[in-house]
């Protein structure tokens, strides 16, 4: 299958207990929209449930809102990340090539320690790790 058609699998999923609230300027809101739904491969949230001033992705009520503002957004570099849970880091990897995405692959000691670590437009941490029957 070609890499830039949709695949059968499932969207990736955040690892989260509710959204994840995060700011945008106004002026990189077709960055930020291209890098989550089309690198990542987000679902964007149903039109009923989309917030005014929002973009949002992922499972309703437990994916990542991101709210559009007017002034530059703190972002913390070091500290904040969230997690991606996807079927195939490998399928993720080659999306991120294919787009000249940087992103750091690490291997642990067990299956369940690879991850993949990027940064979002603005410079937000995503963890993506696989979803692995132990």
């Amino acid at each position: 299958m070609p890499i830039l058609e949709r695949s059968t699998c499932r969207s990736p999923m955040p690892d989260v207990v509710r959204e994840i609230r995060c700011d945008v300027p106004w002026e990189r809101c077709d960055e930020v929209r291209s890098f989550y739904c089309d690198t990542l491969d987000l679902d964007a949230w149903p039109p009923a449930a989309q917030l005014p001033g929002c973009l949002c992705y992922g499972p309703v009520q437990r994916g990542i809102l991101l709210q559009i503002v007017h002034t530059e957004p703190h972002v913390d570099l070091v500290r904040r990340r969230f997690t991606l849970v996807v079927e195939s880091l490998d399928r993720i990897a080659r999306r991120l090539v294919s787009r000249g995405w940087e992103f750091e692959r690490v291997r642990g000691f067990f299956a369940s320690d690879d991850r993949i670590v990027v940064a979002d437009p603005l410079g937000r941490r995503i963890e993506i790790r696989e979803s692995r029957l132990l």
